[in-house]
């Protein structure tokens, strides 16, 4: 595979809601005044890059999270492990879209009598024409490589 990034360099990116969802129970982190939910900073140099998939273009240097709330109250993360790869994983579509995945992920997540970390790595696609990351797991070209976080090293969290 062939990868050519044009236009690159650094990058801010928001989000303003992000939802962690595992059987059912979910942590919800929300966008408060000026606050996002999420935001991250990284780079994706200009280049031409040849290898197998995942392709890896750039890297996410800073991740936090704001205002995350769980089933037994208020959350706080620990984002951990930085940096986290920027990978491309197929073709771009004809509609502009390239698969990505965001690897390396590990956080540490904590409530009131509940601790657990999530790592892994995180599905999405990268759209040229708006300039925009979205982070889901229903992709719009048939992915190469799965993509998937898991939870882990639970503690507590008895939820009713």
């Amino acid at each position: 595979m062939i990868s050519k990034v044009s236009g690159g360099g650094s990058f801010t990116a928001t989000a303003n809601k992000v939802v962690l969802t595992d059987n059912g129970v979910s942590v919800t982190c929300s966008t408060q005044g000026k606050t996002a939910a999420s935001t991250s900073t990284g780079a994706i140099p200009n280049g031409t890059q040849k290898d197998a998939l995942p392709l890896t273009v750039g890297m996410i240097k800073k991740l936090s999270f704001s205002h995350c709330t769980g089933p037994l109250g208020m959350v706080t993360t620990k984002v951990e492990s930085l940096p986290y790869s920027l990978d491309v994983d197929s073709a771009t579509s004809s509609m502009g879209q390239t698969d990505v995945i965001i690897s390396g992920i590990k956080t540490s997540v904590s409530m009131p009598d509940c601790s657990f970390t999530v790592s892994g790595s995180a599905p999405g696609y990268y759209t040229s024409g708006t300039h925009t990351l979205t982070l889901t797991a229903t992709l719009p070209v048939s992915p190469l490589n799965n993509a998937e976080l898991t939870v882990s090293g639970v503690s507590g969290c008895a939820i009713c």
